[in-house]
């Protein structure tokens, strides 16, 4: 419950953030024109942001370069060390970025020969081959730079992110760790109107097991 609450409020708070972020607003609009995208996956994708692109790495022994530098203090970083890694991720969101733009643009295009009645098979063809292509390289991306910032770190601190990234994964709950990202990828309304109706319904499921719990005072008709 805890889990899904946190996810809850995320989804609120990057919904509040996405409406005042300029930037992210025109992102947002372009939603009509890219059926297959929600709002939040066009601004990551024009920010080059990862979206679990590096999780194979990541639960590997393979470190991301904003995981390490999240986690600065604890690995004890040399000044060396962060500017390394703070390059390495620069660099790597400036490529995703750029493929990010183009795979948007492929979408879009996909989109508009639905809207024209012009697809067909080869032209379909082309474009998932194309759209599949960037989302490829965009991996590729994240994944050589997991690459690169293993090569960045001695072995104690390679053990040491391990440990801090399996302590961070316990505490976000068991089995939830991919649901919860795949569903941050799309924290839409949808998704928040989603996400508070199960929490109700986990409320109200304990309400009906423990009737003088904590949930008490919770009404059962809003709660159901």
């Amino acid at each position: 419950m805890r889990a899904l609450t946190f996810l809850l409020l995320s989804c609120i708070i990057t919904q509040s953030a996405l409406a005042q972020d300029p930037a992210a607003e025109a992102d947002a609009t372009e939603t009509r024109a890219v059926s297959s995208l929600t709002p939040q996956q066009i601004h990551a994708y024009r920010e080059g942001r990862g979206m679990g692109a590096g999780r194979v790495a990541d639960a590997n022994g393979y470190p991301g370069p904003m995981h390490v530098l999240e986690l600065a203090e604890v690995l004890e970083l040399s000044d060396e060390q962060r500017a390394a890694t703070a390059a390495l991720m620069s660099a790597m969101k400036a490529e995703a970025g750029q493929l990010g733009k183009q795979l948007i643009a492929r979408e879009q295009a996909l989109d508009q020969q639905f809207v024209d009645r012009s697809v067909d098979g080869e032209s379909l063809k082309v474009a998932l081959m194309e759209i599949g292509e960037l989302q490829a390289r965009i991996r590729l991306a994240h994944l050589n730079a997991h690459i690169d910032q293993r090569a960045l770190l001695s072995e104690t601190q390679l053990e040491s992110y391990s440990k801090s990234r399996r302590e961070a994964r316990a505490a976000r709950g068991p089995g939830r760790q991919r649901d919860m990202g795949a569903s941050m990828a799309r924290c839409d309304s949808g998704t928040v109107r989603t996400l508070t109706v199960e929490l109700l319904q986990i409320i109200h499921r304990r309400m009906q097991a423990a009737p003088d719990g904590p949930f008490s005072a919770c009404p059962a008709t809003p709660c159901a």
